[in-house]
């Protein structure tokens, strides 16, 4: 352990460690080092992005992940959501089908106004959640688009195909229902 007074120092050592393995492309000895200075200085956002960098650039898929879902909440935490979106858009990339990471960027692209892309993400996620049979919170993201874009029929559309689809008969119709009330009164 370090003490107190110690940590500036190891902090401008293992940053300059860091540096100078990246520079020579020492990927593992890079990797180190920036663990070590995240280790004395957590806040520093640039050394969890690089660290996640390269992490999948060795092909450590699980280690890039768990350090790109890092970055992105400590960059959430710290207000920089740029920052938590370019890691959270890696952590969708590197694992497409994890729900979650498909939640967390439409609810990164909500929180940034770009609700279009948020609205993507949902559609992919409301189909994938009724095809695993998570028919409560598949209904629910479908739900959302719905809620989101009130005026955009062609995605109340596919909320209310995907609706049928899937066998949900009753909530295909009430989605038809609200749509076409809709068409009508604009």
């Amino acid at each position: 352990t370090l003490e107190s007074g110690d940590v500036v120092a190891a902090r401008d050592l293992y940053r300059a460690l860091a540096e100078a393995c990246l520079e020579r492309r020492d990927l593992p000895r890079a990797q180190n080092a920036l663990s070590r200075l995240i280790e004395t200085d957590p806040a520093n956002l640039d050394a969890r992005q690089r660290l996640a960098a390269v992490c999948e650039e060795q092909g450590e898929t699980e280690r890039a992940l768990a350090a790109y879902r890092k970055l992105a909440a400590k960059s959430s935490e710290m207000g920089d959501r740029s920052r938590a979106l370019a890691a959270t858009e890696r952590l969708r990339a590197l694992d497409p089908d994890n729900l979650d990471c498909c939640s967390d960027l439409a609810e990164t692209y909500l929180k940034l106004d770009r609700v279009d892309e948020a609205i993507a993400q949902f559609h992919f996620l409301g189909e994938r959640l009724l095809a695993k049979g998570q028919r409560d919170e598949g209904i629910r993201v479908n739900r959302q688009i719905s809620l989101l874009a009130p005026d955009r029929l062609d995605c109340r559309l596919q909320v209310a195909d995907r609706y049928e689809r899937h066998g949900l008969n009753e909530q295909a119709v009430t989605e038809y229902l609200e749509i076409a009330n809709a068409a009508t009164a604009g």
